[in-house]
């Protein structure tokens, strides 16, 4: 009963006295997965009078909006052309064949 108590205490205390450093840490942390009930209690409730960590929030989810997309588009076509293949290819080729001192 009395470590139920201690942990309400500290949930409390955290969730009344949460600190920008607090809150950012755990909004970074909650794109990584859940966090505990009483983390974003408090993480929400000083983003409710903190308008640098509401915006720091925002921010981080814009990022991570923005990587998600990215790792979900197709990667550009900017290959090399099929001559340009075979003008790298030559080339290697005949640098192997002159190291092996091959004419």
């Amino acid at each position: 009963m009395r470590s139920l108590v201690r942990g309400l205490i500290a949930a409390l205390r955290l969730i009344l006295f949460a600190k920008c450093e607090h809150t950012s840490r755990v909004a970074s942390d909650e794109l990584d997965g859940p966090v505990g009930r009483a983390d974003r209690i408090a993480a929400r409730l000083h983003e409710a009078v903190c308008p640098g960590c509401r915006r720091v929030r925002d921010q981080l989810r814009v990022i991570d909006e923005a990587m998600r997309r990215r790792a979900r588009a197709k990667p550009p076509s900017h290959g090399l052309s099929p001559e340009a293949r075979e003008r790298i290819n030559a080339a290697l080729l005949d640098a192997v064949n002159d190291e092996d001192g091959d004419p």
